[in-house]
């Protein structure tokens, strides 16, 4: 079985691919989003070697996407019990047990990835990656207009155009970066896989090592909790979803984006569209105008977190852990 990591920003059109993946071929199986994979990478290989039953479960427990899956008692049992075999033989069983034989090709879905990649290759030799990207400014839109799934009330990107900018520029300076360590890594724009599903789903999966046929049977679960969010993942995709941002973001954002984001969006292709219609001094605006939103969304966004501390205490010290660690391997 070879191992895949499907890497990307929030909101770039992954749960898109994910299902056309999983539903092109049987020689692939998608694992829905978990954090499980990061966790276990956090703890590191030798400790999870040698964890009993009961720390496993707590460990297990800090990712409630893992429950959506839907195994049964005796897989997560099976699960458990591949730990002597490290994070490998946890993520292999996991993902034969998923779905239920032993696939040629197993996906797993997490963003946080791209920040582990050197660990992943040492424990998997031949596992390669998948990179999906969107223009910033499409990003931004369906992240402030988004709810996050398991933190009620709070905006995806903190609802914050400076902060979302800044994170998708980082994040693809990192692929490029790998790209060229020699990380064996494909591209996918989510602009390409709109406009030509069927080629851009048959590259990757020549990419994988795979190739579409018609007994496919496979389908792409999303958790209960996350399905208003990819409401349309099973769809056709909508062209106009490409350039709906146009219309779904305020002058003032959209230019703040293009001159925080700019060179890294005209590196992909991605032109300029709000600072050509805007004069100086509306530019000038929208940027105080921006930062004094990006202070305090980040205030409020931090005061969350430590109110966090004491209702989600473990949970909320291991997403502190994860950013610090991902600041890390960046």
């Amino acid at each position: 079985m070879r191992l895949a990591f499907l890497v990307y920003v929030s909101r770039s059109g992954s749960t898109l691919l994910a299902h056309r993946l999983a539903t092109a071929t049987a020689d692939v199986v998608v694992l829905p989003e978990l954090r499980l994979p990061e966790i276990l990478l956090l703890a590191g290989d030798p400790a999870v070697r040698t964890m009993d039953e009961e720390k496993l479960e707590d460990l297990f427990s800090e990712d409630r996407q893992y429950a959506a899956l839907g195994l049964s008692d005796e897989d997560h049992r099976a699960v458990l019990a591949a730990a002597p075999g490290g994070i490998a033989g946890i993520l292999e069983t996991l993902a034969e047990r998923y779905a239920g034989r032993r696939p040629a090709v197993a996906v797993y879905k997490l963003g946080a990835l791209l920040h582990y990649t050197s660990q992943l290759q040492a424990l998997f030799a031949e596992c390669c990656f998948v990179h999906v990207y969107r223009d910033v400014r499409g990003v931004a839109s369906s992240m402030i207009n988004a709810e996050r799934p398991y933190f009620p009330g709070e905006p995806m990107g903190r609802g914050d155009v400076v902060h979302i900018a800044r994170t998708w520029t980082r994040y693809l300076a990192l692929a490029d970066e790998k790209r060229l360590q020699g990380l064996p890594l494909l591209e996918v724009a989510y602009e390409a896989l709109v406009g030509d599903t069927d080629a851009i789903v048959n590259e990757t999966l020549g990419f994988l090592g795979a190739a579409a046929n018609t007994d496919a049977t496979g389908e792409f679960a999303v958790a209960p909790a996350e399905r208003e969010l990819h409401r349309l993942a099973g769809k056709p995709p909508e062209a106009g979803r490409v350039t709906g941002w146009r219309e779904e973001l305020a002058a003032w954002q959209g230019v703040t984006i293009e001159q925080l984001a700019g060179p890294a969006m005209q590196a992909r292709g991605f032109d300029p569209w709000f600072g050509p219609r805007c004069t100086a001094g509306k530019r000038w605006r929208a940027g105080v105008r921006a930062w004094f939103a990006h202070a305090w969304l980040g205030l409020r966004f931090y005061l969350r977190r430590l109110g966090n501390l004491v209702t989600r205490p473990r949970e909320t010290l291991r997403r502190l852990q994860a950013r610090l660690r991902r600041g890390a391997h960046g």
